[in-house]
């Protein structure tokens, strides 16, 4: 009997543990998502690197409202100025085409760019022995592009660098691979592109032409419509015989103190927009030579314009501190 009563207490054990252990939860689907969710969030992503902003023949270069594309057309030469110590230096020249994209006059300011050689120094500038070198070359009107040359002290084969840069901008680099003699260095970049001058609204506050008469600076100014046709005329300039046109001018000093028309507060433009080289110099009586008046006074002079092509000449007259007044001179040979 007791024997009996032990197997049974024993058996009644066994089965109370059994429903102890089947009453564990069994986790749901739901819960099991949850966690496998959790554990599988995705990693942070990496960060993207940025393109590099390395550029090369033919590339499209936006710096300081400029677009500027290094053309591949190489043209060797060399130092030629028995007063140099770098005269017989070997030198090439890249083509550079440059737009204006700003709203007024503008250029490419030569403390803006540096170059570099073969081996990462920077070289010499030799920029100033070239006619129509970038360094020489003056403001575009808005919308105006210019053909012109950088030029390079030749130090062996290899990549040269151009790295332009403001003071608060980033840094642009250009590479350019040259090979002596190779008059193209390297094929055009897969981006090459071709820029064309446009059309661009005048900064200018107020525009005058022929026959008009302006106030700028305490003086009455009136550009006449009688254009006369000339040449530079002397053997020992570059501009020898080039055509030339004298646009007559009428000045009044309305100042109550003696004044003139200061030649630095004025810039000619041709037919493409470019800055053009100021001849007044080979003419006696143009308005940069001539000098001051007394109050009231009036002065019959005239302003001297490079030839380029007929079409619109601009002069810019303009202070430090005032508006631009801008004079279009509708010109045909």
């Amino acid at each position: 009997m007791k024997k009996t009563l032990v197997l049974t207490f024993a058996l009644i054990l066994v089965l109370l543990l059994v429903a102890c252990g089947g009453a564990t939860p069994t986790p749901t689907s739901e819960s099991t998502t949850e966690t496998t969710t959790e554990t599988a969030s995705d990693p942070t992503p990496e960060p993207t690197p940025e393109p590099s902003k390395e550029k090369t023949f033919g590339d499209l270069i936006e710096f300081d409202d400029l677009e500027i594309v290094f053309g591949n057309d190489i043209v060797w030469t060399e130092v030629s100025n028995q007063f140099s110590d770098k005269d017989g230096m070997e030198v090439f020249l890249v083509p550079m085409t440059v737009k204006n994209i700003k709203d007024e006059t503008h250029g490419l300011n030569m403390f803006y760019y540096s170059q570099y050689g073969t081996n990462g120094t920077n070289l010499d500038s030799v920029g100033t022995f070239f006619d129509n070198e970038i360094s020489l070359a003056g403001n575009l009107r808005p919308g105006a592009t210019q053909e012109v040359y950088m030029a390079f002290l030749y130090d062996g084969d290899g990549d040269y660098y151009v790295e332009f840069s403001t003071m608060f901008g980033d840094t642009i680099e250009v590479k350019l691979p040259i090979v002596w003699g190779d008059n193209s260095a390297s094929p055009l970049s897969e981006n090459s592109v071709t820029l064309l001058p446009s059309v661009s609204e005048s900064q200018s506050s107020a525009s005058f032409t022929l026959g008009d008469t302006f106030e700028f600076d305490d003086l009455k100014i009136t550009f006449r419509n009688e254009i006369e046709w000339t040449n530079v005329s002397n053997q020992f300039s570059d501009k020898d015989g080039m055509d030339v046109f004298l646009v007559p001018m009428t000045i009044e000093n309305m100042k109550n103190e003696t004044h003139g028309l200061n030649m630095f507060y004025y810039t000619r433009f041709g037919s493409q927009g470019t800055k053009l080289d100021d001849v007044g110099t080979f003419f006696d009586g143009e308005v940069g030579l001539v000098g001051d008046m007394r109050s009231g006074a009036i002065q019959e002079t005239f302003m001297a314009f490079l030839y380029d092509g007929d079409g619109d000449y601009h002069v810019e007259f303009s202070t430090m501190f005032g508006d631009v007044v801008d004079v279009v001179l509708p010109i045909i040979k």
